[in-house]
């Protein structure tokens, strides 16, 4: 094909692997709204527009997200000189969609028996087909011996690429799922928002909240960190949190607060319910890919797409959710937003799973105030967060920095100080201490241990 003649040539596996792909995508779940996705495959990552949430914020914002290599980055749409690390895809299943089949091409036009022995089932060919242009080969894999089975999946595969440009998957007869690439093309458009972001974009690391993407164009000065901490305080009706001179080169973006549920854990570690929320709702997304992932010809258990409906709360399994609301305040902008959750006792008056009477097993919970506060250095993207609990050790709520073990009593001036340093892009150290019932730490990007230990010995309750 003309359209394909600049492309390299053919890979290992048989199959043509053009270096750019833009392509629409439609997806439909039985009887769910159809969703329209638009992707592009540029330097081995895959660009896709969302505004799915991330970790409850942001929801809404067009977004780009990109899974490669390096990682999974996000940007605000049109705001590509700006850019945040994320641990894991807000949505799930994308990155499979141009994906080729685990098995050579040569395979697929001549050893349909050892796809069949691989799979252990039946592949029936169809007549070739045309899906957005491209010549495709018609496959139908039963999801058992039977070939008039009523659970199958129908796949159209790119003759060239590999691609499969339309999946269809049956249960009972009935078509529970279908994709379909509705436009596919193998250069990225001139001025494509779904582009890689620029060479010389900030890039946000460290352990601040997503809402700091959004606020990187209106950051305010760093006297409104006080401010806002003396609003915190109020809120709380106690005053536990504290505030601190920042470098000069430094904005303020904002300060989060909230009243987190705690709990023990058999291993002595210490999660709140949000946190294991989040982690519901990830293994969710990723049991559901995984059922997806089940649907490719490339994996030996081949079977029909079921349909569920997975919905969650911001709870978890045993235990109540929580009831969030939220206020804000007009603190230089509204950089200060106030969480707050239920204060039901996690506990059962019935017989527990062992049949006792009584109260369950499940161990008692209790609410702490808890601050986040997030800055940027604009002419870098280096980052500073300040993050503040009362009655509680503060380690948990950086968990996904991998911290390993710190050095103890680093400075005289900040009680129970420590200092960890972590591995990876962006020269991460983290700080923490105690100033009586509460914990502070500060986790900063390209900042020394020596400024570092400064800011804290200043920390001043407000």
């Amino acid at each position: 094909m003309a359209a394909l003649a600049s492309i390299a040539a053919q890979a290992q596996d048989g199959w043509k692997h053009p270096k750019t792909i833009a392509a629409t995508i439609v997806e439909r779940f039985a009887d769910q709204p159809e969703r329209k996705v638009e992707v592009a495959l540029q330097n081995d990552a895959i660009s896709y527009k969302t505004s799915a949430a991330i970790d409850g914020l942001l929801g809404g914002i067009p977004r780009i997200e990109s899974v490669g290599s390096s990682g999974v980055m996000t940007w605000i749409e049109g705001k590509p000189e700006v850019v945040l690390p994320l641990l894991a895809p807000t949505t799930y299943g994308i990155d499979e969609f141009l994906d080729r089949p685990g098995f050579s091409r040569a395979d697929l036009e001549f050893n349909l028996q050892g796809i069949e022995k691989a799979l252990d089932k039946k592949v029936l060919v169809g007549k070739s087909e045309t899906v957005a242009g491209r010549d495709c080969l018609v496959l139908k894999v039963p999801d058992s011996a039977d070939r008039a089975s009523t659970d199958y999946q129908q796949l159209w595969i790119d003759r060239e690429t590999g691609i499969t440009m339309r999946q269809q998957d049956f249960f009972g007869g009935k078509k529970t799922y279908e994709r379909d690439i509705t436009k596919i093309d193998f250069t990225i458009p001139g001025g494509s928002v779904l582009a890689a972001p620029r060479p010389e974009a900030k890039i946000l690391r460290g352990l601040v909240s997503p809402m700091t993407l959004s606020r990187f164009s209106t950051l305010a000065d760093p006297a409104a960190f006080s401010t806002d901490i003396s609003k915190v305080n109020e809120a709380s009706k106690q005053a536990w949190a504290g505030a601190f001179d920042l470098p000069g080169d430094f904005r303020y973006a904002q300060t989060i607060a909230s009243q987190v549920r705690s709990q023990e854990v058999a291993l002595g570690g210490i999660k709140n319910n949000q946190q294991r929320a989040i982690e519901e709702r990830n293994a969710a997304r990723q049991r559901a890919a995984q059922q997806r992932r089940e649907n490719r010809l490339r994996n030996r258990e081949f079977r029909a797409q079921r349909t569920a409906v997975v919905q969650t709360t911001e709870g978890i399994n045993d235990g109540p959710a929580i009831s969030m609301t939220f206020t804000t305040s007009d603190a230089d902008g509204g950089t200060l937003q106030i969480f707050q959750v239920d204060n039901s006792e996690n506990e059962g008056a019935g017989p527990n799973a062992n049949g006792n009477g009584g109260s369950s097993n499940k161990p008692k919970e209790k609410l702490y105030p808890f601050a986040q506060s997030d800055f940027v250095n604009p002419a870098t993207g280096d980052t500073i967060s300040v993050l503040q609990i009362e009655g509680q050790e503060i380690e948990p709520y950086i968990d996904e920095l991998v911290l390993g073990t710190p050095k103890t009593n680093v400075d005289s001036r900040i009680a129970n100080s420590k200092m960890y340093t972590v591995g990876g892009p962006g020269n991460i150290k983290v700080l923490t201490w105690t100033s009586g019932q509460s914990r502070h730490a500060i986790v900063a990007t390209n900042m020394s241990e020596a400024q570092m230990i400064e800011m804290a010995s200043k920390l001043k309750t407000n």
